[in-house]
């Protein structure tokens, strides 16, 4: 077919339990907050949108987002969102499914990168 692509164009998908168990961090923090507010796709673009407003740890409400880093703001390699009584809810890695964690292990303590609020 003439103009026919190899990509399907990117749909929001049903939220059902079947459809957590294959979603990308970055893409379940999306979904959590469209439409009002339309975050970009990447978890380290989701803090380029949101670093100008940081929240530190002992001010973290339900709904901030927090991400891990490798080095720095480009390193940033996941985010998850606080869901309160420090715990977050995340989709961990591909073929976990969506879970929720403590703040303090979900992912390693030491490459917590730090919380914006959306």
């Amino acid at each position: 077919m003439m103009g026919a692509t190899k990509e399907a164009p990117v749909m929001p998908a049903p939220r059902t339990p079947r459809t957590l168990l294959a979603i990308y961090c970055s893409s379940l923090v999306q979904y959590a907050y469209w439409p009002d507010t339309k975050l970009p796709r990447t978890a380290a673009a989701q803090y380029g949108a949101t670093s100008d407003r940081a929240v530190s740890r002992q001010h973290l409400r339900v709904g901030d987002l927090l991400f891990w880093s490798h080095g720095g703001s480009a390193g940033i390699y996941h985010v998850a969102m606080y869901t309160g009584d420090g715990n977050v809810i995340q989709a961990p890695r591909t073929g976990r499914s969506v879970e929720l964690a403590p703040l303090t292990s979900a992912m390693p303590e030491s490459d917590y990168y730090g919380a914006t609020r959306p």
